[in-house]
């Protein structure tokens, strides 16, 4: 007799480029949470309009292997941005935990560019242009030819609006919500996670092996790693290819992925934000870090260091 697949009743929904990754693997070590073991189908966004899996039989089967744990999780960032998540989630199961990250969002928007062109989604040559064409992408059918990948991640700004995307969840989930800091994670990610253990309720859990996820790499050049992405649609030849000469299965391994990384990208850390643009970022998200603080009750003296450290440091 097939057994009946356990429904997932946690779930980490943003931000992108927050930790999410890093925290997705940490929860996934304890004996009280099943999260996918395949970093590949960690972020399913079945719940998304916009993104992901669609057939109910598919997702629900990336929980096949989970036993009898009290929870059972995914991460898609998504899942933040997408005006129409939170209803969708709160139809599936209205008593499910919502776990959100918020990183400072100039920083996050710029790692965020920097993830794109480094996996081939963005042509835009600098952070700057990506910027200034985030208008006229808001009203183009995303994705596309030329912008792949999900919607909200070609909007590098407005995606960093925060206050609005968390207060949709809080209104439907109420308690059942937990909000971090993705500063207070990197600083002391032990003390973080005993706040999330005690959100859970669930007992602590420790040596958990910590892993950095997504790195961010300097990218050689923009149009080669986007030629890169838009060559490897023609998928049977390449694969063909990489398979008899390298034994590399392209497709649906994080091998293939990480080979394609690599071809287009150096170890180096990409350069820093330049000034200008971050003062002109600082200023526009000022009324958001208020609204946040006010109406979300969290302190963001963390933000407002860095962002003085980096614009007396340059």
């Amino acid at each position: 007799m097939e057994k009946n697949p356990r429904l997932p009743n946690l779930f980490i929904c943003g931000a992108a480029k927050a930790g999410t990754s890093s925290l997705w693997y940490l929860l996934g070590q304890h004996p009280d949470i099943f999260m996918p073991e395949d970093e590949l189908v960690k972020e399913p966004c079945y719940f998304s309009n916009l993104v992901g899996i669609t057939d109910e039989k598919e997702y629900l089967n990336i929980f096949a292997k989970a036993d009898n744990q009290k929870y059972i999780g995914e991460a898609s960032t998504a899942y933040l941005t997408d005006p129409a998540s939170p209803q969708r989630l709160y139809d599936f199961n209205p008593n499910a935990k919502i776990i959100i990250m918020l990183r400072n969002p100039i920083q996050r928007a710029y790692s965020l560019y920097n993830w794109m062109i480094q996996d081939g989604y963005e042509y835009a040559r600098t952070f700057e242009e990506a910027l200034a064409k985030e208008q006229q992408r808001r009203n183009q059918k995303i994705p596309n030819f030329f912008e792949p990948q999900y919607y909200y991640n070609y909007m590098y700004f407005s995606s960093g609006l925060y206050y609005e995307q968390v207060n949709r969840y809080l209104e439907l989930f109420g308690h059942n919500v937990f909000i971090g800091l993705f500063e207070d994670f990197i600083k002391d990610p032990k003390e973080f996670l005993n706040k999330i253990w005690q959100f859970l309720e669930i007992k602590p859990c420790d040596n958990l092996q910590e892993e950095a996820k997504n790195p961010s790499r300097k990218v050689v050049h923009t149009y080669i790693s986007f030629a890169m992405r838009r060559i490897t649609k023609f998928k049977d030849s390449v694969s063909r290819y990489l398979d008899r000469n390298y034994q590399i299965k392209l497709y649906n391994t994080k091998e293939g992925r990480d080979f394609l990384l690599k071809l287009v990208t150096t170890k180096q850390k990409p350069n820093p934000i330049k000034p200008d643009t971050y003062k002109r970022l600082r200023e526009k998200y000022k009324d958001e870090y208020e609204k946040i603080e006010s109406n979300l009750k969290l302190n963001l003296d963390a933000w407002r260091k860095i962002d003085e450290k980096f614009i007396h440091r340059n």
